[in-house]
């Protein structure tokens, strides 16, 4: 159920490795659908509540790629583990770069 007041925010876009990849948001639940050599280890769609996952977004590459990264839990140290979830995405697509820190601005404060 979508947080009070919060809309239902999505897109569809392909990574910079090719891969073709749905994210939803409705303010409280991440939902990544995409192929599982990219976005996880373990299966082809995750699904993250906001009080139980980090975000990070590094910086672009040389040629201009982005990865974000997103964690089961955000605690102070999440890169202990490694992301559940990895996606790359190019810095000149602002509709995805926005999407995902639209959902970061959305998390709880630590």
């Amino acid at each position: 159920m979508p947080a009070p007041g919060s809309t239902v925010d999505r897109i569809r876009f392909t990574s910079t490795l090719g891969g073709r990849i749905v994210a939803v948001f409705d303010g409280e639940v991440l939902e990544i659908f995409g192929p599982t050599g990219e976005t996880s280890r373990h299966g082809d769609s995750w699904r993250f509540h906001r009080d139980l996952m980090g975000i990070k977004m590094e910086e672009p590459d040389r040629k201009g790629n982005l990865t974000v990264e997103v964690y089961p839990d955000p605690g102070p140290r999440p890169s202990w583990r490694g992301p559940v979830c990895q996606v790359r995405i190019s810095e000149q697509d602002r509709a995805v770069v926005g999407f995902f820190e639209r959902v970061r601005a959305a998390l709880p404060l630590e």
